[in-house]
């Protein structure tokens, strides 16, 4: 499961804190944790994760010189 996933698991949560620590900060610095704690959120939600790391066609990893352990082709030497 990816980072999106478990935090959208807690959305109502996150979306009360967020208004709660809006609402009560009153200080320079409770803002900038307040930003900072939504920029890292925001990052999180809008990041791109790779589900699947191949660098070669799907028609060249599942042919049967392919080594999937290392994700290179295997050396036929003789």
């Amino acid at each position: 499961m990816t980072a999106i996933h478990q935090l959208l698991t807690h959305k109502q949560s996150l979306l009360d804190l967020f208004n709660l620590l809006i609402e009560k900060t009153k200080s320079k610095r409770g803002y900038s944790t307040t930003g900072g704690i939504l920029s890292h959120l925001l990052s999180t939600l809008t990041g791109t994760y790779p589900l699947d790391t191949r660098f070669v066609n799907s028609e060249e990893w599942n042919s049967p010189g392919q080594d999937q352990s290392r994700g290179s082709l295997k050396k036929n030497f003789i």
